[in-house]
């Protein structure tokens, strides 16, 4: 996906075109590649304001009158399915996002196993059947939705372009700007709160980034298109 923003991009400057960017999870990787600049360092990249607007050659800082944090939790896979049952058996929904659908389907199956209330949500499925799942995530996550204790399961198709609200969210390790897109699922429309996020201990840390902070592959990853800082 970077490529064809960046090839894009890049084309339409060509022709004398402006290219306004809105983002809340524009990584440096991919800002440095469509700005033509070298990638900065860890350091300076986390010192920038968010949110901001900026240019090529200027940042402003955005006021914003709301800051909430979340609670991060490492977690084993088995302790994190008993935090999901847990809250489910409060009448309290929880979305749970693996990386692939391999991963998706056997959570999907364990969860029914179990006998836990489980939907199943990723893009393999047929157009009409998508449009299914994604009224039945609604009806329960959405702004209008009648939350009830069950648990989604899916993948990235989770995080995009639904209007959704879990109360809790359980993720696979993933790069930061996808985080962010996941984490905003996760008590959406609710002010004051501190929620929690359960991210999957992926194993051996060290060995799923390169030195640069670039993640590497491994056991269960998608290649996202940019990493955030």
């Amino acid at each position: 996906m970077s490529e064809i923003v960046t090839r894009l991009v890049d084309e339409h400057l060509a022709l004398g075109g402006y290219v306004l960017m809105m983002s809340a999870t524009l990584g440096e990787t991919l800002r440095a590649k469509i700005e033509r600049r070298p990638r900065v360092n860890i350091s300076p990249a986390i010192a920038r304001p968010y949110p901001q607007v900026s240019t090529a050659k200027k940042d402003i800082e955005v006021s914003t009158s709301t800051a909430r944090s979340t609670q991060m939790i490492i977690s084993d896979h088995s302790n994190a399915l008993k935090r999901a049952t847990e809250t489910i058996e409060r009448n309290e929904a929880v979305l749970w996002i693996r990386s692939t659908v391999a991963d998706a389907l056997n959570d999907y199956h364990a969860f029914q196993s179990s006998g836990v209330k489980v939907i199943l949500h990723h893009s393999r499925f047929a157009d009409i059947d998508r449009q299914y799942l994604d009224r039945k995530v609604l009806g329960i996550l959405g702004p209008t939705g009648h939350r009830t204790g069950v648990v989604i399961v899916g993948t990235q198709t989770l995080e995009q372009s639904l209007d959704i609200d879990a109360d809790l969210l359980v993720t696979d390790a993933v790069p930061a700007d996808v985080l962010l897109q996941r984490l905003g699922r996760l008590h959406r429309h609710r002010a004051d709160t501190s929620p929690t996020a359960i991210v999957l201990d992926p194993g051996a840390w060290d060995d799923m980034v390169r030195a640069d902070g670039r993640p590497l592959g491994g056991p269960g990853h998608v290649g996202h298109g940019c990493t955030a800082h």
